[in-house]
């Protein structure tokens, strides 16, 4: 099986990698296969990321990835899984239905991020209102 994170890799720029794709998760990740990177320091161009596409199985996507489209999706002729490493998968999910019509399952963290997200809310609200960080 072969893996694509399209997320580039952490940089001084992008401190946020390692949050979403931890040293354990990597290493299981690659006791089920090859793990291929972006190596770059911003999210894939569309040629890019069409020539990265090629021969992977998974694509692990993270914010600022693309929509999946019919053209992107003929380069990605391997291509069974979409795991959205946010919140909501709708930035990924072309206006076609391609990854549907193709037949293709979309995962996000969706549900895993929302509850502390409502937390973070929640304090940042009492804390606003106490005064509790001095602005």
């Amino acid at each position: 099986m072969k893996f694509l994170i399209s997320y580039p890799k952490q940089t001084e720029k992008n401190s946020v990698f390692k949050t979403f794709f931890t040293d354990s998760a990597l290493e299981r990740l690659g006791k089920l296969g090859e793990i291929v990177y972006n190596e770059g320091e911003a999210n894939f161009t569309p040629d890019e990321r069409k020539e990265a596409l090629k021969d992977i199985d998974v694509v692990f996507t993270c914010w600022g990835t693309p929509k999946f489209d019919e053209n992107v999706l003929t380069y990605a002729d391997n291509l069974k899984m979409v795991c959205h490493a946010a919140g909501s998968a709708m930035p990924v999910i072309s206006d076609d239905a391609a990854l549907e019509n193709h037949g293709i399952p979309v995962f996000s963290g969706n549900k895993y991020f929302a509850q502390s997200v409502a937390e973070g809310a929640v304090l940042y609200m009492l804390s606003g209102g106490r005064w509790f960080v001095d602005m």
